[in-house]
């Protein structure tokens, strides 16, 4: 059911249920790339299987456009102070870590139950391993990661520190001032330029280890945090900048075909469209969606280590086919949803709630 403005409780609707999306998208395509439904991909076809399955790592660049744009948006009415910004990056730590940290518990706990129950030759993490993960550095070690999605959460982790840098540097100047503008500018073009740039991308991809730093997706976070900051600076040299941007950034996605780079300019463009005509809690304000958007972190937590327990137990009873294809994308569907809510409510919910305490 979709609920006018006047009567929505979520100003941002449209956003959250693209989260949400983003999400179930990424489930689909573990679910595809861990071999569990490629009878059914056989048989809808190359192109569905695309939109489907295939593409659904393109979930990522929403997520990280979506990042951007809340960080912007809770922080650009104030003027962020040293104080004001340290309690920001530790909200943003309370309200990202203690899910992920249940989320290794539970990874490392299902790594063993398999070493002892089912393969032997099931490498396990050591104790160095765990603690990098622990601390968002398991990229920078060469750590092979616990669960394959951590490494986004990685580059979280660097976008929010990049970022509070970013604001306490702007807070020096007054908001909407000459420099205030100039700083934001200057920040949100490097990820741009490190995008266009060919040698650059080239140099750091042949010398430098491809997941270590931030850097390569830095373009998808600002795209995102310049949308957040249209919803409140109005200066026309911003928003020539803003416009050079998306326009520049979808340039590139369509001349290379870099799907990552246009999917992160699509989002951007669906968001500051749905700002400009007003639809921002009208836009898929739809029930489920919001549901979906509210548990879309504990999902993608969770999702990858669901579908091989549902998948292996199914496929025990079930000879392949297109039947027991179906039958493993729901099933497996159907429980991600049901432990990612119940992760939601007794993990996540409460650490929310302890992190909006924190005021900045």
């Amino acid at each position: 059911m979709v609920t006018s403005v006047a009567n929505s409780k979520n100003r941002y609707a449209f956003a959250d249920s693209l989260r949400g999306i983003a999400a179930l998208w990424d489930v689909l395509y573990h679910l595809f790339h861990g071999n569990h439904v490629q009878v059914l991909s056989n048989n809808i076809g190359s192109v569905l299987t695309a939109v489907l399955f295939e593409y659904g790592n393109l979930g990522v660049p929403i997520f990280f456009v979506l990042s951007g744009f809340v960080m912007a948006v809770t922080t650009s009415s104030k003027q962020m102070h040293t104080s004001q910004c340290i309690n920001f990056m530790i909200r943003r730590l309370v309200r990202l870590t203690p899910p992920y940290y249940f989320s290794i518990l539970l990874s490392v706990l299902l790594l063993w139950v398999k070493y002892k129950t089912v393969d032997s030759s099931t490498p396990l993490p050591d104790v160095s391993a765990i603690v990098a993960h622990l601390f968002y550095l398991q990229e920078f070690f060469n750590f092979k990661e616990i669960n394959v999605i951590y490494w986004t959460l990685c580059f979280e982790i660097q976008f929010y520190i990049a970022f509070t840098l970013l604001i306490f540097i702007a807070g020096k100047f007054k908001p909407l001032s000459l420099a205030n503008y100039i700083v934001l500018i200057v920040f949100t073009l490097v990820g741009l330029l490190w995008l266009i740039s060919e040698d650059v991308r080239s140099f750091y991809q042949t010398n430098i280890y491809r997941n270590t730093l931030f850097l390569p997706y830095w373009y998808a976070f600002s795209v995102g945090a310049l949308v957040g900051w249209t919803l409140e600076k109005t200066h026309y040299l911003f928003k020539s900048y803003v416009i050079f941007f998306f326009i520049s950034l979808m340039i590139y996605g369509l001349k290379s075909g870099d799907l990552f780079a246009l999917t992160a300019g699509l989002t951007a463009n669906l968001l500051l469209l749905a700002h400009m005509f007003n639809k921002m809690g009208v836009w898929l304000n739809i029930n489920p969606l919001q549901k979906l958007g509210l548990i879309s972190y504990s999902l993608y937590l969770i999702h990858n280590n669901v579908l091989g327990i549902v998948g292996r137990l199914i496929r025990k009873f079930i000879q392949p086919s297109l039947s027991a294809d179906v039958m493993v994308m729901l099933v497996s569907l159907l429980v991600c949803l049901v432990c990612a809510y119940i992760m939601y409510v007794i993990i996540e919910k409460p650490f929310i709630k302890l992190s909006q305490k924190i005021k900045y």
